[in-house]
């Protein structure tokens, strides 16, 4: 009898390690608090790209504003899905339209993990690809500093799963889950080449010009 009361405090222990081991550190959590969740997505280093004498680029680290096509949680995407996102504004460079609002783009899901018990949450990490230019050159991406797209549950999680162990094997944690429209910011990867001189930009961004693989076919007599 004198055992039960050692048991239950190492249990309460127990309960608090296995809680505190599971806090992510990602681009957010899905709690439903108003408290936002510090950003902790670090930012990759940019590529170190030349760009040819006379011709036009896009500056490293330009921001780019876009928005999620769709609605995307932990519970349903994995490891290795895409991510459809959109430009919300025009990204303009010496007054030619570059990359135009509309213009669709994606993100890697390059980590996702369901909802546990023990208040575990879910967790998704989101590393942005590549948008498409006004020509349809795909313009590299990167996180835009700290990137945070949620809210924290406060600890509340936590605190309610310490109380009891019975209560922390039933007590499941929020997956991550964001809607189709949700905006954020992403940055243009290295000096982004556009192929062109200030003199022909216009034209090149031109959006009615037709583009592709050109063939020539003599007809056979």
């Amino acid at each position: 009898m004198k055992e039960i009361v050692p048991r239950k405090i190492f249990t309460v222990i127990l309960c608090f390690l296995m809680v505190f081991a599971n806090i992510p550190l990602t681009f957010a959590d899905g709690g439903e608090d108003e408290e936002e969740t510090p950003p902790t997505v670090m930012r990759k280093a940019s590529t170190v790209r030349t760009v040819k004498p006379g011709n036009i680029y896009i500056p490293d680290k330009t921001p780019v504003e876009v928005e999620l096509v769709n609605n995307i949680s932990s519970k349903t995407h994995k490891k290795g899905h895409i991510v459809d996102i959109r430009v919300i504004e025009n990204l303009i460079v010496n007054g030619v339209v570059v990359i135009p609002k509309g213009a669709l783009g994606q993100l890697l899901v390059t980590e996702a993990h369901k909802a546990g018990g023990f208040g575990k949450r879910g967790k998704l990490v989101l590393t942005p690809q590549f948008v498409f230019a006004a020509n349809n050159e795909k313009i590299p991406l990167i996180p835009d500093n700290y990137q945070t797209l949620g809210k924290g549950d406060g600890g509340a999680v936590a605190v309610a799963a310490a109380v009891t162990l019975i209560g922390g094997i039933f007590m499941k944690g929020s997956n991550t889950t964001f809607n189709a429209g949700t905006e954020f910011t992403v940055a243009v990867d290295g000096d982004i080449d556009l192929g062109c001189t200030e003199e022909n930009l216009a034209d090149e961004m031109d959006p009615s010009k037709v583009r592709g693989n050109e063939i020539k076919v003599v007809a056979k007599s």
